[in-house]
């Protein structure tokens, strides 16, 4: 298995990145091969420097903190989505190249509750980013949250996620294991990763969407 960073090579991934900082994506800026396919040392999320132990299986208490690390924004088990706010509906928005650019998640009253930002590679068809940004009565009220997918080049499936909100860091390892999918959870907030069994794959095609009610991990 290898990482797949979507732009390949360097001089194509100085002219990405440009376009990227113009188009004001937070998570533009992480767009550098990671060292010896680790993204980790890319993101800084590392474990404690200490002999490294299986992480465990999360507890209830792993997964409050995760939810209240997601800010209610995005989810990652049992499958990674964007949450949609009570009471609004997603507006979708097209770029130039026909694929959606952008989600907007609108109220009864017509206000902006929640913006997706979305950044795709045209050609391989794959997310590279969402940067995601909640709004009350047209102001801003959160700092945006990047959320940045890495694939297996061998299945096209995300491997690897690499996470910011305000509340730090954060980043998620899917591997397999006895026949199904589970993934390994790095908060720079905690002392220790957690796992969380039973992970759907994603293809980081389609933009994956669940109401409120379905926005806790489970």
């Amino acid at each position: 298995m290898r990482l797949v960073f979507l732009p390949r090579a360097a001089a194509a991934a100085t002219v990405v990145l440009t376009s990227f900082v113009t188009f004001g994506s937070l998570a533009s800026a992480w767009f550098i091969p990671p060292p010896a396919n680790d993204p980790s040392a890319l993101f800084g999320v590392r474990r404690p420097n200490r002999p490294l132990l299986p992480a465990a299986s999360a507890t209830l208490l792993d997964l409050e903190a995760l939810d209240d690390y997601s800010l209610g924004q995005f989810r990652l088990s049992p499958s990674f989505a964007i949450i949609q706010p009570d009471g609004t509906w997603p507006i979708y928005h097209k770029g130039y190249d026909g694929h959606i650019s952008h989600v907007e998640f609108i109220t009864g009253a017509g206000e902006m509750a929640r913006k997706v930002a979305v950044l795709r590679h045209v050609d391989l068809n794959k997310i590279e980013s969402f940067d995601i940004t909640d709004y009350t009565r047209g102001e801003k009220v959160t700092s945006t949250s990047s959320v940045c997918p890495f694939y297996d080049d061998s299945n096209g499936a995300v491997v690897y996620y690499a996470l910011r909100t305000a509340k730090g860091r954060a980043n998620a390892r899917v591997r397999e294991s006895n026949e199904s999918y589970e993934m390994e959870v790095t908060m720079a907030s905690m002392r220790d990763a957690f796992v969380l069994s039973d992970i759907v794959p994603w293809d980081g095609v389609d933009i994956p969407i669940v109401p409120s009610s379905e926005s806790a991990n489970a």
